[in-house]
Formats: structure tokens, sequence, C-alpha cells
């Protein structure tokens, strides 16, 4: 039996792309039982989440990831904005990382920078580093907060 873990995720969408989230993992629960496929939600079980974590299970786990991975368009009226003109949302899917190809992340391999942050804010944001850059120097990843 095979099994793979799918990444539902809204990015930086708004509150729709969150709400999309939540539709289209509910959509991929019904699809994998309707192929005798086992769907389990393992993270991201509030109201709107931003991203979900869906293990699949079963013989056709691999193929039916392969078909979902990337941009997934939803299209529907917002429930928040019901006047709003746009009825197409976008979401994202990939395959999480295998539990092997997950890097031990050890606090001296990462480096730290803080810098300004962008968008509103006045002269807070123009002047204050209020955003902060973390590097991993041994694979090159990098995230970056400013939001909180």
């Amino acid at each position: 039996m095979s099994e793979v873990i799918l990444h539902l995720t809204a990015g930086k969408g708004p509150k729709e792309c969150h709400w999309v989230v939540a539709q289209l993992a509910r959509a991929f629960a019904k699809e994998a039982k309707g192929m005798g496929l086992e769907c389990e939600a393992l993270d991201g079980l509030e109201d709107l989440p931003a991203s979900i974590l869906l293990r699949i299970k079963g013989e056709a786990a691999s193929s039916f990831a392969a078909t979902r991975i990337g941009s997934n368009r939803w299209i529907g009226t917002s429930p928040f904005r019901p006047r709003h003109k746009r009825r197409n949302w976008f979401v994202g899917v990939a395959l999480a990382p295998e539990p092997d190809a997950i890097i031990d992340l050890k606090d001296g391999d990462i480096d730290y920078q803080a810098m300004r942050s962008s968008g509103p804010g006045g002269q807070h944001v123009n002047k204050r580093d209020s955003a902060v850059r973390a590097t991993h120097r041994p694979t090159g990843l990098v995230a970056t907060a400013q939001e909180q």
C-alpha cells in the first residue's frame, strides 16, 4: 500500500482562497473515497485554514496525487463578498517531502537578518527593521516574515 501527503495552500491569498483550501480538501477526500483510497487530514483542521496536509493511502495514491499537483482553480462566488465580480480562486497543491528527505535543522546553520518590511505602515515601515529573513546555509532555503 502506498502513501502520499498532499499540501494544499492558499499562500498569501485572501480569505476566499482559505475557503477554497477547505472546499478542495473535502472534494479530494470524496474523490479518494470513490477510488477506494483512504484520506485523512493531518493538519489545518481549523475553519478557514491557510493550508492543509492530507494523507492519501492506497494502491493508487501516487497517481491520485500526480493529477492534482500544481495550481488548482476553484470557480465560485465568494461567501465573504457575494457581490464581488471575481469568481476564479487559485490554491496550490504540492507533495509534502518524504520524512527521510526532511533536513535536520540546526540553529547554527541558520543566519537571521533584520530588514525593512514592505507595504503599508508609513514611517514605521520606512525607518525601522520590522521584518526578518532566515537563510539555511546548507540548502540555501530562505524564509521571510514581516506580518508578525
